[in-house]
C-alpha cells in the first residue's frame, strides 16, 4: 500500500541551532537545505511514496520542494506540531490510505528501506514509530490512515504558560464558591462556570493550541482535573476508613 509523505520543515535561518557554536549562520543555512534536497531526492525515488506534502513558511524551502514536485502547505509558525496537522489533513483531504511523516533533516534514507518500512503490514488503524539509532527520538511515523494519530493538540510544552491557564481560569470558580456560604445566593455559584470560558481563550493563547482544538483541548483539561480531584478526595477516606477497620 503506498503512502503520502508529508515533511514538515521549519526555516532555514532557524535551522541546526544547536550547531551554532561550531558553524556560522549560513553554513547551517547550507546544511539544512542540502539535507532537505537529500530527502526529497529518496522519497522521489521511491516507488512505495505515491507523492510528497511539505509544509513550511521558509519560501525557499517552499520553491525548493515544488521543485521536486512536492505539494506545498503553508505553515502558520506554530511550531512542529501544528505542521504535522496541517500536513496530516491536507492528506487526508487527498484521499490517501497511508501517511509518513519524516522529517526534513532525516540523514541518508535509502529508498529500498522507505520501500520496506511503507510497505510493512499494517492493522486498519494503527501507527508505525521508528526510532533514532539511540532510541530517545523518533525518525518517522506511519501512520494507517493519515489521521490515526493527532500530534496531540497542537500546542506547546510550556510549564510557565500551563501554570498560567491553571492559575487564572478557576479564579471565577473559586470567587463564585463565597456564594455558597449563603443559602439565599448560592444559586449564583453557576456564575464559576465563566471559568470554562476564561480555559477556552487561555489555551490558544498561552498555550498555542489552535483554535479548532481548544475544545478537545478543554474537555481533556477538564477530564483529567476530575480525577484528579476524586483522588484528593478519595484517598484520606480510604486512609481513614482502613484506620478505623484496623
Amino acid at each position: 500500500m503506498p503512502a503520502l509523505a508529508i515533511l514538515p520543515i521549519k526555516s532555514f535561518e532557524e535551522a541546526k541551532r544547536r550547531l551554532r557554536h561550531h558553524l556560522g549562520p549560513g553554513e547551517r543555512h547550507a546544511l539544512a537545505e542540502a539535507m532537505f534536497a537529500d530527502v526529497l531526492i529518496a522519497l522521489r525515488r521511491s516507488s512505495a511514496v505515491q507523492g510528497i506534502i511539505v509544509v513550511s513558511a521558509d519560501h525557499v524551502a517552499q520553491q525548493i520542494a515544488a521543485g521536486y514536485g512536492a505539494s506545498v502547505v503553508e505553515d502558520l509558525h506554530r511550531g512542529h506540531n501544528p505542521a504535522a496537522s496541517l500536513g496530516i489533513n491536507a492528506a487526508v483531504r487527498t484521499g490517501a490510505e497511508r501517511a509518513l511523516l519524516v522529517p526534513g533533516d532525516c540523514p541518508a534514507l535509502d529508498p529500498a528501506e522507505l520501500g520496506r518500512l511503507i510497505e510493512h503490514p499494517a492493522p486498519p488503524r494503527s501507527v508505525l514509530i521508528v526510532p533514532d539509532r539511540h532510541g530517545t527520538g523518533t525518525n518517522a511515523l506511519l501512520l494507517t490512515p493519515p489521521d490515526a494519530l493527532a500530534p496531540s493538540f497542537g500546542g506547546r510544552k510550556d510549564f510557565n504558560s500551563g501554570f498560567q491557564v491553571a492559575a487564572y481560569s478557576p479564579t471565577a470558580a473559586w470567587v463564585a464558591g463565597v456564594f455558597a456560604l449563603l443559602p439565599i445566593l448560592s444559586v449564583l455559584t453557576i456564575l464559576g462556570l465563566y471559568s470554562l470560558y476564561l480555559l477556552y481563550l487561555g489555551l490558544p493563547m498561552l498555550m498555542r493550541a489552535p483554535p479548532e482544538r481548544a475544545i478537545g483541548y478543554i474537555i481533556a483539561v477538564i477530564v483529567c482535573a476530575v480525577i484528579v480531584w476524586v483522588l484528593i478526595v478519595s484517598l484520606p477516606l480510604m486512609l481513614l476508613g482502613t484506620r478505623m477497620w484496623m
